[in-house]
């Protein structure tokens, strides 16, 4: 798939269908469709544009990286929740 046609896809995604889409890239071909995601993540990129672009940089290229990643935010948005929980009480 070519760069542009991954970013037109992200685009796609985020604004026609209402959805918050997650681009997992690893290279200067993918820095477009990284930028455009509602979440960008360059995994073991030592590209600086890739970088940049992402919202995340996984530094190594184990894929289970990105699990544990979401599982962190899951937990810290769990936090966030109960904070705001004791904030009101």
């Amino acid at each position: 798939m070519l760069p542009f046609h991954k970013q037109s896809s992200m685009r796609s995604l985020n604004n026609e269908h209402n959805k918050k889409a997650i681009f997992l890239g690893d290279g200067v071909n993918d820095s477009q469709a990284i930028a455009e995601a509602f979440i960008g993540i360059a995994i073991d990129s030592k590209n600086i544009i890739t970088c940049n672009s992402a919202d995340v940089v996984i530094l190594g290229n184990s894929l289970s990286k990105v699990v544990y990643l979401l599982d962190l935010c899951e937990f810290s948005f769990k936090i966030i929740k109960q904070n705001y929980l004791w904030a009101f009480i």
